[in-house]
């Protein structure tokens, strides 16, 4: 299995877009959540069964990948990021969003 994850297209919410547009250090920690994520990096929220989940999303190419990311030290939201292997795209939102 390839240690990468290709988003497809990557769309945030708008909820998201308005954090990113009105707080610099949210927008760096967006932006490293979804490196982590293209990384296969599932977060320090993502249980052992959603981990399980994924990595069959990604052997058989189809259903939804998740990765839950929350940084304590910055006092920063937590941030779901959801690729859909079905329709290749790749959605940031808060879990308020959903």
């Amino acid at each position: 299995m390839d240690n990468k994850i290709s988003l497809g297209d990557l769309v945030v919410t708008r909820a998201v877009d308005e954090l990113m547009q009105t707080r610099p250090l949210f927008k760096l920690f967006v932006n490293r959540s979804i490196q982590r994520f293209s990384q296969c990096n599932w977060g320090n929220r993502c249980d052992r069964e959603t981990q399980e989940l994924n990595k069959q999303a990604m052997e058989t190419n189809t259903g939804m990948i998740h990765g839950i990311y929350h940084d304590v030290r910055q006092h920063e939201p937590v941030l779901w990021i959801i690729h859909n292997c079905d329709t290749n795209i790749t959605t940031v939102l808060l879990p308020s969003d959903y």
